[in-house]
């Protein structure tokens, strides 16, 4: 039999954190295993925001979600495992919601305004996207996960290069101050839209429009954006 035509033998069930991780899904979930996936990690992002990493338990999120434990065991071998996909589920979840929001042809300051709305929605309404911007794991965390946080640090910094790249963008196109650095003003800009993720709700509109200020975005441009 050809190379090409012989029949792969079944791959081992791989955890769904792996899974997420990898360039692709190995484990292909049916549309109710991935809801039941979805209510996980969402129950675990609310847990690991109210107890904390290390008080946080796979019994509390067990309880949160209404299952068994052995559910939670079924697609997560170990806390940390939950905590990192979860991150990684809520930064992929962002990504989706800013790439959407973006994609018009307009101004790139028109755009990044509506990256940064897309960005504060995305964290109203889904708990794992605020797990996944609340900074990277608990050193503890990091150091036993090696390449599994490396390549969450990675998501994490290709979601900010969106802002920074559309950032430089209005800059070339004379509708932003040329000075911090596009860096810096990013972060400015990043720091104020995650303010959501670490504390109690802010009103949407208020926050993006003090993030542009802080982006160095020209105050006519913002007059016209938020008229």
């Amino acid at each position: 039999m050809d190379q090409t035509t012989r029949a792969s033998p079944r791959p081992p069930r791989l955890s769904a954190r792996r899974a997420a991780f990898a360039s692709g899904r190995l484990e292909r979930l049916s549309p109710a295993g991935e809801a039941t996936r979805a209510g996980l990690l969402r129950a675990a992002a609310e847990i690991f925001a109210e107890k904390g990493y290390a008080e946080a338990s796979i019994d509390d999120v067990a309880r949160r979600l209404g299952a068994t434990k052995g559910l939670v065991y079924h697609h997560y071998r170990s806390k940390g495992d939950l905590y990192l996909d979860a991150a990684a589920w809520g930064l992929a979840y962002l990504d989706r919601a800013v790439s959407e929001a973006a994609a018009p042809r307009e101004r790139a300051a028109t755009r990044l305004k509506r990256m940064a709305e897309a960005h504060l929605a995305a964290l109203a309404a889904e708990p794992a996207a605020r797990h996944g911007r609340r900074g990277p794991p608990p050193m503890a965390l990091a150091r036993d996960a090696g390449a599994e946080a490396e390549r969450l640090a990675a998501l994490r910094q290709a979601y900010e290069a969106r802002f920074h790249a559309m950032l430089e963008a209005a800059r070339r196109e004379g509708d932003a101050e040329a000075k911090p650095d596009a860096a810096t003003a990013c972060r400015a800009l990043l720091a104020i839209l995650d303010l959501p993720a670490r504390g109690p709700p802010a009103e949407p509109a208020a926050l993006a429009l003090a993030a542009l200020r802080a982006a160095g975005i020209d105050r006519a441009v913002l007059a016209e954006e938020f008229s």
